[in-house]
């Protein structure tokens, strides 16, 4: 049905003026409820008439009940007005609306939201939300631990997130750094709960120095804390007994993977770092690098990306190392090997990294560089 005027013509809806123009015979048509509510403010021999919203319920709350019926969506849904929304078709008995509210939520969960959704989801037990809540943060606890509303999780929700082997994580540190960060924000009132959630961190994935540094100084002196680190030094210093030691803590999380394409040889695009996303099945580029550089080796420590030597600039062969921080994306020069090389290959054994083989410039002394390159270096 067209209306004789547009919504929202006539007075304008604000704090100060909170009246919102409809029509009679179009508000009547939209629910037994609705009509009900505003009966005694309706002239019936008008075709037009003003809402004046002196409920519980903002003009904005309102105004969006009336957008919905007039045009079939909501242009401003607030995350912060969907409760009241929400309310008000529940007072209503506007279904419609309802089912709208929770399709808009369903469809643009991020970092910043998840909690109020799902919060909301739980109120009015609306499953498949909550699910899809759960879900989004398990799938991108990355984002999700750095954002404001972590900060604000309950600790038993916190629990079953760091429980979920789908908890997708590219190393246990990332589930320290959040609990850490989340028992911090309100130390005095979480400090209980800490000691608690710590024992569902996954040690045997943890260095040893990681867990002293960041984890053992908020526990140290307790019973739970020094057992913690008894089983950590057995994991990984006596690895014959890992058989006794299996439990649902020594499970890796899941981890999405992810594909990295570095530099490149005689093409436009060789500088960049090109990364595949499986979730979404699309490439980007990550970062320009400020080199042009190929058959290197790399490794990923952590959210690490560390690049050995390569072919560098077309001219030379270096022995530069480089590690590039996949969040930040931070590029840093750190500690250069010994030899300059290229197409050679590089392995992780015992947390020390060792470079094998390849070759480099031959120069004028073959037999010196050929032993160069049948050497490894830690």
């Amino acid at each position: 049905m067209e209306p004789q005027q547009p919504f929202g013509a006539g007075p304008d809806v604000t704090d100060g003026s909170p009246e919102i123009p409809a029509h009679f015979i179009f508000i009547t048509a939209c629910g037994t409820q609705l009509f009900y509510h505003l009966r005694n403010k309706l002239e019936l021999n008008v075709d037009e008439f003003v809402v004046e919203c002196d409920y519980e319920f903002s003009s904005e709350t309102v105004q969006n009940i009336f957008q919905y019926f007039y045009t079939g969506s909501i242009n401003k849904l607030e995350v912060n007005k969907i409760g009241d929304t929400l309310k008000l078709a529940e007072l209503m008995n506007l279904e419609q609306i309802t089912k709208y509210c929770f399709s808009y939520m369903y469809s643009n969960l991020d970092s910043k939201n998840f909690l109020s959704f799902l919060q909301l989801a739980e109120q009015y037990s609306h499953t498949p939300l909550i699910e899809k809540s759960k879900q989004y943060v398990l799938d991108n606890f990355s984002e999700v631990m750095n954002s404001d509303a972590f900060l604000n999780l309950d600790a038993d929700i916190l629990v079953e997130f760091f429980v979920n082997d789908d908890l997708n994580v590219t190393s246990e540190q990332q589930v320290c750094l959040a609990l850490k960060r989340w028992a911090m924000y309100d130390w005095n009132s979480r400090s209980a709960h800490f000691y608690d959630i710590v024992d569902h961190i996954r040690l045997p994935f943890l260095p040893v120095d990681f867990f002293a540094d960041e984890i053992y100084p908020l526990c140290s002196g307790t019973e739970k804390c020094n057992t913690m680190l008894m089983n950590m030094l057995l994991w990984h210093h006596l690895p014959e007994r890992r058989p006794n030691l299996m439990s649902m803590l020594t499970i890796p999380r899941k981890h999405t993977l992810t594909l990295l394409i570095v530099g490149g040889d005689k093409c436009d695009n060789a500088r960049e770092i090109v990364v595949y996303d499986p979730v979404i099945n699309a490439w980007s580029i990550l970062m320009t690098l400020n080199f042009q550089i190929h058959s290197f080796s790399a490794l990923m420590l952590e959210d690490k990306l560390m690049i050995f030597g390569g072919y560098i600039n077309q001219n030379e062969y270096t022995n530069k190392v480089w590690s590039i921080c996949l969040r930040t994306k931070e590029l840093i020069e750190v500690s250069q090997m010994l030899h300059a090389r290229s197409d050679f290959a590089t392995v992780i054994l015992d947390n020390d990294i060792y470079v094998i083989g390849g070759e480099t410039d031959w120069g004028e002394d073959k037999e010196t560089a050929s032993e160069i390159m049948n050497n490894v270096e830690k």
